[in-house]
């Protein structure tokens, strides 16, 4: 049982990474050299959808971005080396493991990044932070992201994955406005907001996609939360107009539930710059839009993209088509890529 397993504001984790696609989805192989179990891989399994995720990078000694998750720990092949002081000295080469992984979405890098040394500047009140947890759970590993380290210092912890406590952002002014942020847009869906974005997840699927890393794709991601905010904001304010608005999103394939005159309509949005004539749908979208007596689509197309010197992503304008009712099939349905039974 870990310290924050009842307290569901306790949803921050942060990882240790030299990767250069942060901002990526989380992975860790099941076990450690020699097959044993570490802290820093198994709390990969302990992520929830909807938790925080911020990202540490070794390479630039700084904390760089958040990205939340958007999905279960699911088994999963990787191609994995670690990269910790025993592993290097132990001459370890990236392989394929069996692996476990989360899916993460809408990462925001940080406008100024959180430099160790800045970090240290803070030292005693972090490290206040640790020693209350340390007396409130006296039996408890902390887990905790930063060791002391020559006397009145702190270093970071040599793991990969680490539970940040939300004590600790009051020390770390720079996160707390992407938190809230990440934490009030989890309204907004976590879907693809254009066919090229949907051609390359397709692509990346059957092993075919250049590796997506940098500054690009960090960037890549703050303009689809913004668009997809963009529309659910543009949704919401259009269905309220019309009757009772839920957004459930988080838990059904479709974004809003609608309820006009006792009827229940079920409203899967979508928002994209393009003329919106072309959208993606998924497997569940596709099946329950034909099951569902009473779906409609909402697509905010059109929409204006500003992306701001000080790494701010605007989003104005777009005009709304609305399906209602929608009738899937009378529009057509393209496959970007198939389900192959290979012949025994």
């Amino acid at each position: 049982m870990y310290w924050w397993h009842d307290d569901p504001t306790e949803n921050l984790f942060m990882e240790i990474t030299t990767r250069e696609d942060i901002g990526g989805n989380l992975q860790a192989p099941v076990a450690a050299r020699g097959g044993r179990t570490t802290p820093g891989y198994a709390l990969v399994e302990t992520v929830k959808p909807g938790d925080l995720v911020v990202h540490y990078s070794s390479t630039e000694e700084a904390i760089v971005g958040i990205s939340r998750a958007v999905g279960e720990p699911e088994p999963a092949p990787i191609f994995w080396a670690a990269r910790g002081t025993y592993a290097r000295k132990a001459g370890a080469r990236p392989r394929w493991l069996s692996g476990i992984r989360v899916p993460l979405d809408d990462y925001v890098p940080l406008e100024f990044a959180v430099t160790l040394a800045a970090l240290r500047e803070r030292a005693a009140d972090i490290m206040a932070v640790r020693d209350e947890l340390s007396q409130r759970y006296p039996k408890a590993s902390l887990y905790f992201p930063w060791t002391p380290y020559s006397g009145e210092s702190m270093r970071t912890f040599q793991g990969y994955l680490v539970k940040l406590p939300r004590a600790v952002i009051e020390f770390i002014p720079e996160l707390d406005r992407p938190i809230v942020a990440l934490e009030r847009q989890d309204t907004t869906p976590i879907r693809l907001a254009d066919v090229e974005a949907a051609e390359g997840a397709v692509g990346a699927s059957a092993g075919k996609s250049r590796q997506q890393s940098g500054q690009g794709f960090r960037q890549d991601q703050a303009v689809k939360v913004a668009i997809e905010a963009h529309a659910m904001d543009a949704a919401i304010e259009y269905w309220t107009q019309q009757g009772e608005v839920a957004d459930v999103h988080g838990n059904q394939s479709y974004d809003l539930m609608c309820v006009i005159g006792g009827q229940k309509k079920h409203i899967e949005v979508k928002g994209t710059t393009t003329a919106g004539d072309e959208v993606i749908l998924t497997t569940n979208e596709v099946a329950h839009a034909r099951k569902y007596p009473h779906v409609c689509l909402f697509i905010v197309f059109d929409i204006e993209v500003t992306r701001h010197t000080d790494g701010h992503i605007g989003t104005a304008g777009g005009s709304a088509w609305v399906l209602d009712p929608w009738r899937i099939d009378d529009g057509t349905l393209t496959p970007l890529g198939f389900k192959y039974e290979v012949p025994k």
